[in-house]
């Protein structure tokens, strides 16, 4: 018996070996699409026609089944226009798909920026994935609020534990691959590198067909009354990889501990200096910590890693003998820093001393070292519970970050010398105290999102005093959608027996 037999190479990609019957077989990839909605007009319907040009790849078919598809300025997710699914009424889809032009594969990489501001009054779709006719898997929206993914029969793969109605846009990746029927989902605040929520398994029960389509937007298969509004951005498809956000800067910003040092003075050093040396990278953001009781005054100079420090905030707590005073102290660290630490010198002796120092990276360099708008740090906010009052806990408010991917990182002290307990979700990054005057200080930040709250807690009650800033990450830079598959084809004819 004699069959012919084909070699196929995909340019180092993984694609997939799909017999036909005849013993031909076929190496198959899903064709990447991009589209951003940047080509649309505010409020007006889009259509096939509209869809191309600067988004990018147009949409092949687009149902509209009572309520509207636009294209809408606000709320903002990416860039100046999103499109907005309004369902209303009735069942039947609200969607945008590529049907035609996104060819067949056996692996599909989905990205999309999402953003909900009300709940659906069923649970919805708004992710599907096809086989020509055929639903494969998909995506919904929970009347809790909750991204809900499923199989083709409709049965739970996964449930988010987060809920996402809250007006935020969050960007929503996934994978589908049949054969092994794996899956996943990453839920990622904006462009945030790290994800919210994760979930992957197998078991997608794919049918072992291709994926052929992607489909997006408001839909609902049951009849009677329904409503569900959403925006999305930049959809993106790709055969080959994980997309990523559209933007991303030279971050994402990471915070990291270097040193410390908690220091009750004899009264006869005027200089304090932190533990231990070490060397920063080159052009990373240097924060220094700084507490010191019991007097208001701030020191004469703070330098470090062959670097002058500059002051960008502080704020005092207590009065008379129970004064303490807390500083931010900033330098860049240019392109050649030294295998030193932190010293602070004050023209008299302080009875006692904290220093953190942090090391900065994915920061946006090239802006200038100070506090305000167009600024490396473009708000500095500081708190204190006053010269008399004691609490248990301390809160400072930021206002809302001013740039994606922007991160907050704060510090506070109080007078006692017992650990301070730093907010849920942030990451700890000192937490020191010493005894005559007793006084504590703990640093801290929030590394996968920008939160407005910063707040710390201990026991018993004390005067507390805190600062929280906002670091700037480094300027967005397009990321170029994953090249499509090229496929080169060798066939070998060979007999056998």
């Amino acid at each position: 018996m004699a069959a012919d037999a084909y070699l196929l190479e995909s340019g180092g990609t993984d694609n997939y070996l799909l017999e036909d019957g005849s013993g031909v077989l076929l190496l198959e990839a899903i064709t990447a699409r991009a589209n951003t909605a940047e080509g649309g007009t505010d409020n007006v319907t889009v259509t096939t026609g509209n869809s191309g040009g600067a988004s990018g790849d147009a949409w092949d078919v687009i149902s509209l089944v009572a309520g509207t598809l636009t294209y809408e300025n606000a709320p903002t997710l990416k860039g100046g226009l999103a499109y907005f699914s309004n369902k209303t009424v009735a069942e039947g889809l609200n969607t945008l798909s590529w049907t035609n032009s996104m060819g067949s594969g056996g692996r599909c990489f989905f990205r999309g920026y999402f953003l909900w501001d009300t709940l659906p009054s069923a649970n919805s779709y708004f992710l599907d994935f096809y086989n020509s006719g055929t639903f494969l898997c998909g995506a919904l929206f929970t009347t809790a609020g909750k991204i809900l993914f499923v199989d083709q029969n409709g049965v739970q793969l996964a449930l988010s534990s987060n809920t996402y109605h809250d007006n935020k846009v969050y960007r929503i990746e996934v994978k589908v691959e049949r054969g092994s029927d794996a899956w996943e989902i990453r839920i990622h605040s904006g462009d945030y590198v790290g994800a919210m929520e994760t979930f992957s398994g197998t078991g997608a029960d794919l049918g072992n067909v291709n994926i052929t389509s992607a489909r997006v937007g408001a839909s609902h298969a049951t009849a009677g009354t329904f409503t569900h509004a959403m925006y999305f951005d930049n959809i993106a498809v790709a055969p080959d990889d994980w997309i990523g956000p559209s933007a991303s800067g030279g971050g994402p910003i990471v915070v990291t501990h270097r040193g410390g040092i908690a220091d009750t003075n004899s009264g006869s050093a005027l200089t304090i200096t932190s533990s231990p040396t070490w060397t920063p990278a080159a052009n990373s953001l240097l924060l220094a910590w700084i507490e010191a009781s019991t007097e208001d005054v701030s020191p004469t100079s703070v330098t470090g890693h062959g670097l002058t420090y500059t002051q960008m905030g502080r704020i005092t707590m207590g009065s008379g003998p129970t004064t303490a005073v807390l500083e931010l102290w900033a330098a860049k660290a240019g392109a050649s820093p030294t295998s030193v630490a932190v010293s602070a010198t004050w023209a008299a002796a302080r009875s006692g001393v904290n220093i953190s120092e942090e090391e900065v990276t994915g920061h946006d360099d090239a802006l200038t070292l100070a506090v305000g708008a167009g600024n490396i740090f473009p708000q500095l906010v500081t708190a204190t519970s006053g010269a008399t009052t004691t609490d248990t806990s301390g809160t400072i408010t930021l206002a809302a970050a001013t740039t994606t991917g922007n991160l907050p990182v704060s510090a506070f002290i109080h007078q006692n010398n017992v650990a301070i307990t730093h907010r849920t979700n942030w990451a700890e990054l000192y937490d020191a105290n010493y005894t005559t005057p007793a006084r504590s200080m703990e640093t801290q930040w929030r590394s996968d999102t920008f939160e407005t709250t910063a707040s710390a807690s201990w026991t018993p009650a004390e005067r507390w005093s805190g600062i929280a800033v906002e670091i700037t990450v480094a300027p967005a830079v397009a990321t170029a959608m994953p090249k499509e598959t090229i496929v080169q084809q060798a066939v070998i004819r060979a007999s056998y027996w």
